[in-house]
């Protein structure tokens, strides 16, 4: 009957005497045990095999998660070969047997090699990034009025201005982006990046769009209230503010002595936090986030610091409670995947007073968590 190889689990050997004196062939594979799994470099493997009583050798591979047989060069041979490309996530494993086979006995040796390899992980796409200061200098370090609807070219890129009223003066000059509210006139004026930045966010998403800004209102009188946000549109246009789809972050001026964070969702309605700042300072710097995705939507601000790529919420900043009502109406997953425009709008009462000067926006899709 057949007899079983003695295999010695410390160094990988099969072969040697047997019981009933018959001894199958000595095998061993250079740096492998029996039975063991190693992480390799993806690529070209080589092994070295010893094979002392001139047995006939075969080494297969198959990749483990399939059974797949992987090609393997100079099988039968000392010195066998295949190539491992990197599977899945993190590289995949390969099951490697190597058979000696001599006067009808065999011994083996298997062992596992899992390719290291790079996390197939999303990455933080930038959608858009305007610095509106190297935006001017960009352009030609000229001043360009852009209060007037219409289609503008800077720096090669087209922008669409969308205006219901004239009570704003909004240039594009040396210190940034910068919007003047005509005293005694209401306003209501946007600006969007003038094409579809959909395909930018390619898989991912959730999206943030961020805003370095300063803003100064009215202190006394009537008709005071403003917003100043940052967000995203299905449109580039829209005339008297911005229709259902739209959803933003930015500053809100609730009156002559106290101003908020802000998240704007059009179809649904204005959620302010309680971070409110009273009495009001003139002028006020802070930085913006709006965050949205399939399970909430909010806003965040941070007077100190800017957002960035890496950290979604990060600590020392202050936020709106997530809303899962608006996200009926707003799922990223289906909302902006054939339509996404950049934009930045601006709306204020008679009395508001407001000078808002934005110097960078940012617009980010991020990988969703799995």
């Amino acid at each position: 009957m057949p007899v079983a190889p003695c295999f010695d689990p410390t160094t990988g050997a099969s072969g040697g005497a047997a019981p009933g004196g018959t001894t199958p062939p000595t095998l061993s594979v250079s740096g492998r045990v029996n039975g063991e799994a190693y992480t390799v470099t993806s690529g070209g493997r080589t092994l070295t095999v010893s094979n002392p009583d001139g047995a006939t050798l075969l080494t297969t591979v198959e990749l483990a998660s399939t059974g797949a047989a992987i090609p393997v060069i100079d099988s039968t041979t000392t010195t066998p070969s295949y190539i491992a490309p990197p599977e899945g996530d993190f590289g995949d494993a390969y099951n490697v047997r190597v058979v000696a086979t001599l006067d009808g006995l065999t011994s083996q040796v298997s062992f596992t090699e899992r390719m290291a390899g790079t996390p197939d992980i999303p990455v933080v796409e930038t959608i858009l990034d305007i610095d509106w200061q190297q935006l001017w200098v960009d352009n030609g370090s000229v001043d360009v009025d852009l209060s007037v609807n219409g289609t503008y070219t800077l720096n090669g890129q087209d922008y669409i201005v969308d205006r219901s009223t004239t009570g704003q003066t909004v240039t594009l000059k040396s210190t940034g982006l910068e919007l003047v509210q005509t005293p005694g006139a209401s306003m209501d004026w946007s600006i969007a990046f003038g094409t579809s930045l959909h395909a930018n966010a390619g898989d991912n998403r959730l999206l943030t769009a961020d805003m370095t800004s300063t803003i100064s209102s009215a202190t006394s009188g009537s008709g005071i209230g403003a917003a100043a946000v940052v967000g995203f549109s299905q449109s580039s246009s829209w005339g008297s503010q911005p229709l259902a789809d739209w959803v933003g972050a930015g500053w809100d001026i609730n009156g002559s002595t106290s101003q908020d964070l802000v998240c704007i969702v059009r179809g649904v309605a204005r959620y302010v936090d309680t971070d409110r700042q009273s009495p009001k300072v003139n002028p006020t710097s802070s930085n913006h986030r709006l965050y949205v995705n399939g399970s909430t939507y909010g806003a965040a601000h941070d007077p100190s610091t800017a957002f960035d790529g890496t950290t979604l919420k990060p600590a020392g900043a202050v936020y709106t409670a997530g809303n899962s009502d608006g996200l009926a109406l707003f799922p990223p997953a289906n909302r902006y995947t054939g339509a996404l425009y950049c934009s930045l709008w601006a709306v204020g009462g008679t009395g508001t007073q407001m000078v808002w000067t934005v110097t960078r926006s940012t617009w980010r899709a991020w990988p969703v968590p799995k």
